[in-house]
């Protein structure tokens, strides 16, 4: 029986369970080598430019040698690093051996065949004395107790050693020996595959080749739930080097990782990955990634072989990246990748995005998606400011939209494929410009048709509204069939004069949405201990109703326009078709979600102690009703073995079963609107800023922005007080007047320092009220003779401030 077998350049051997080594394949004028070492302690013998150093004892070495290699040729005598060989020819061979040739038996000059090594023009054959009997053996008793006992193949060849590095480098002083050694041990450990994993590993059963005494087959031992490196060591040697502030030393580490991961790159394909891959993770802990110099040229080859992993080498990379403390995943590998991605001198090359821009996007992939598995940063931790501010948004979006691509990443078109390092300021400049683009598609449509001789072809949407009719008013023009939500809309209240340049529709979302959130109304609940509102599951309003919360929201999105709305992050999530889960409960029913923790973590008997079964109660319009969550639940009991399930349930009720028909038709009246490609970029706390802005205020920031006009600088001394009062108003205050400048108090995107702000001179010292033009944020403020009356005058103008005359 086979038990191994090995591949030269153009030839194969075989080692049979009997230790008989056969040959198979090209054997044109091939010999056999054999070369006896007695009684030598260290001997080198160089083979093709490679050295062996081979261990005191007498041990036969067989080399199976084309002829060229040899001094004298095929049968003639030759030298070989001035140990005397000796080759001579089997009679009767073929050129081509098609067949399996024994060309060793087990009791050849009482030695045994036990491993084969082969290279691409030479073989090795590692033999071992015969064990016959303890009074018959040809070695000693401690040299048969070493061979029963070797662990490793090859054990009576060589012992390898790995430098011990860390012990190294606890060492004092700089003297020249020191460093020295240091130097060679950088250079041998981590230009080496074997060595720089062996060198950190936890457990050595993870990587070592074991010999299987019982049958003699070697077992590779990779476990996929760890990665097996010793985290704290690798960090320890990379601080420790550099606490060395040796410039050589440096330099010894810089190269010989760009020519280990050169070298992976070059094999990755041919070679197991169970080899090199861990090999990945500790090159990405060094501190060299992401900074410049030769930091850059680390990165660039670590990150090369990062972006060509297969699907299953990266869900492995993925998981156990997962796994690391968060002090290495961030402040090491994601903010290393976002540092050499700032260093770029250009995202973008001729329309397409460069290989090492797209390679280091592709690890920082692998690092998101391992933060998703095991949340070590906030969302917002991944952004590329440099990104997000300097590429064409309008270029990335079409090229998007219009390029197909594989969601591995496999091909990367455009950064909208890795929407993660986009900020929100940049997405929402994506929306917008497909709004436009959409907008301005149907407007022509629509002109097209009223040059046509369509006469009811309008390139606008148009609503005429009561302010006391808002809901029915609204509902009755939006519920129009085939009506086309995309078209810019413009607002109208019946009785009023004001010209819709974007303050009137501010108003009307604002004036909407309070109605539409008012619990008295029953399309929601108020959870005081949240402040958020949720879906009433007993709300006698129909379906067309909540497709009209979901289309007012879309409308808001769509037009640029922050709502005043607040609803928890699961719904943000559901419209994302993400699955809610228990810690979604906490934004809703924080003492429920607390509770349902509880029983998750207790450690004693929950049947005994809680007393629940899969049957809950809730509120009818004062009724007490019961809902099984499986059925017959009133009589199953929750116990330890079941809880998961009886939560997992309970959440799935309250979050999903209780609102199903108000949520679809809610998602299906937003989406509607804003079912588009560029939806997909938002993560669900963008898709939440998006909608209802900041809820907090930097009137510093916008201090910052604001343009003046009219004769008014930043040192006029109205403005100064301006300023000053603004900034000892109290919270709602603020808001009020955020509202009454610019039709919302909230911030949009990015905060008060995104928002476009202009103070403009509106005459002198009078008794008229500041006013606003909350389409284009313009305050206009008299130059009142004192601070007092500028307090006087603008608190009472912002106190009154819903209604429009001419804008």
């Amino acid at each position: 029986m086979i038990i191994q077998i090995v591949g030269g350049g153009d030839h194969t051997l075989a080692l049979n369970n009997e230790n008989g080594v056969e040959d198979i394949g090209v054997r044109l004028d091939w010999g056999l080598c054999q070369m006896y070492i007695h009684q030598l302690k260290y001997i080198y013998l160089k083979v093709n430019w490679s050295y062996k150093l081979l261990q005191e004892y007498d041990i036969l070495l067989s080399l199976l040698k084309a002829e060229k290699y040899l001094d004298g040729g095929m049968g003639s005598k030759g030298n070989l690093e001035g140990l005397q060989g000796y080759c001579h020819n089997y009679p009767g061979r073929e050129k081509v051996q098609v067949s399996p040739f024994l060309i060793s038996d087990a009791n050849m000059n009482g030695l045994t065949a036990s491993y084969i090594v082969a290279g691409g023009e030479h073989t090795f054959i590692v033999f071992q004395p015969c064990i016959k009997s303890s009074q018959d053996s040809m070695i000693s008793e401690e040299r048969l107790f070493s061979i029963q006992n070797g662990d490793l193949h090859g054990d009576g060849l060589r012992h390898v050693r790995v430098p011990e590095l860390p012990s190294m480098l606890e060492g004092t002083g700089d003297n020249t020996k020191r460093l020295h050694s240091i130097g060679h041990a950088i250079e041998d450990i981590f230009s080496s595959i074997r060595f720089i994993v062996i060198a950190f590993k936890h457990q050595p059963s993870f990587w070592l080749n074991h010999m299987d005494t019982s049958n003699s087959s070697r077992k590779e031992y990779s476990d996929f739930g760890d990665h097996g490196l010793d985290v704290k060591s690798i960090r320890n040697v990379y601080q420790r080097i550099l606490e060395l502030r040796n410039p050589e030393i440096l330099k010894k580490l810089g190269d010989s990782l760009i020519r280990l991961f050169m070298s992976i790159e070059k094999h990755m394909q041919n070679v197991p990955h169970s080899r090199w891959i861990r090999a990945l993770l500790i090159g990405l802990q060094c501190p060299f990634v992401g900074e410049k110099g030769i930091g850059d040229m680390v990165s660039t080859r670590i990150f090369s072989v990062f972006s060509k992993l297969t699907f299953l080498d990266g869900r492995k990379i993925t998981f156990w990246l997962s796994t690391y403390p968060r002090d290495i995943f961030g402040g090491r590998f994601v903010r290393g990748v976002l540092r050499y991605l700032s260093n770029r001198k250009e995202f973008t090359r001729s329309g397409s995005i460069p290989h090492d821009v797209a390679a280091a996007l592709k690890t920082l992939w692998y690092l998101y998606e391992a933060n998703k598995m095991e949340p070590h940063l906030l969302y917002s931790e991944f952004y590329s400011k440099e990104i997000s501010e300097s590429v064409d948004l309008l270029e990335e979006y079409l090229k998007w939209s219009h390029a197909k691509y594989d969601k591995d990443l496999n091909t990367l078109v455009s950064f909208c494929q890795v929407p993660f390092i986009l900020s929100p300021q940049a997405k929402s400049k994506i929306l917008q410009v497909e709004a436009e683009m959409i907008k301005n598609q149907v407007v022509q449509a629509s002109i097209l048709q009223h040059l046509s001789g369509n006469l009811f072809a309008f390139p606008f949407l148009v609503l005429r509204v009561r302010r006391d009719h808002l809901i029915q008013d609204t509902l009755v023009q939006l519920n129009v069939e085939r009506i086309d939500y995309l078209k810019p809309l413009k607002v109208i209240f019946e009785g009023e004069e004001g010209i819709d340049q974007g303050g009137v529709t501010k108003e009307f979302f604002q004036l909407l949405c309070r109605e539409l959130f008012n619990v008295d109304y029953g399309m929601f609940t108020y959870e005081e201990e949240t402040r958020n509102f949720w879906f009433n599951p007993n709300s006698m309003e129909s379906e067309e109703t909540f497709e009209l919360v979901g289309i007012i929201l879309g409308l808001g999105i769509y037009n640029n326009v922050i709502l005043d709305v607040h609803l928890p992050l699961v719904v943000y999530k559901k419209v994302l078709n993400i699955k809610p889960l228990l810690h979604d409960l906490n934004d809703l029913q924080p003492q429920l979600g607390k509770s349902l923790q509880q029983l998750l973590d207790y450690e004693g008997d929950v049947e005994e102690t809680f007393s629940l079964t899969f049957q809950i109660t809730y509120d009818y319009f004062g009724e007490m009703k019961t809902y099984d969550l499986q059925p017959g639940g009133g009589n199953v009991p929750v116990t330890n073995e079941n809880r998961e399930k009886y939560t997992e349930l309970y959440v799935k009720y309250l979050l999903e079963d209780s609102i199903k028909d108000q949520f679809q038709s809610f998602n299906k009246g937003f989406q509607q609107v804003c079912g588009h490609h560029a939806l997909q970029l938002f993560h669900y706390e963008e898709l939440e800023l998006l909608i209802c802005g900041l809820p907090h205020f930097d009137f510093d920031a916008l201090e910052k922005v604001t343009v003046y006009q009219g004769g008014y600088t930043k040192d006029t001394g109205v403005v100064k007080w301006f300023w000053e009062l603004v900034k000892d108003m109290p919270l709602e205050e603020k808001k009020a007047l955020l509202f009454f400048t610019t039709g919302n108090d909230r911030a949009p995107v990015g905060g008060l320092g995104c928002l476009p702000f202009i103070i403009q001179r509106n005459g002198g010292e009078t008794d008229r009220l500041p006013t606003a033009h909350t389409c284009f944020n313009v305050l206009l403020l008299p130059e009142y003779n004192s601070k007092n009356k500028l307090e006087n005058r603008l608190k009472l103008a912002i106190s009154n401030s819903i209604g429009f005359g001419l804008q």
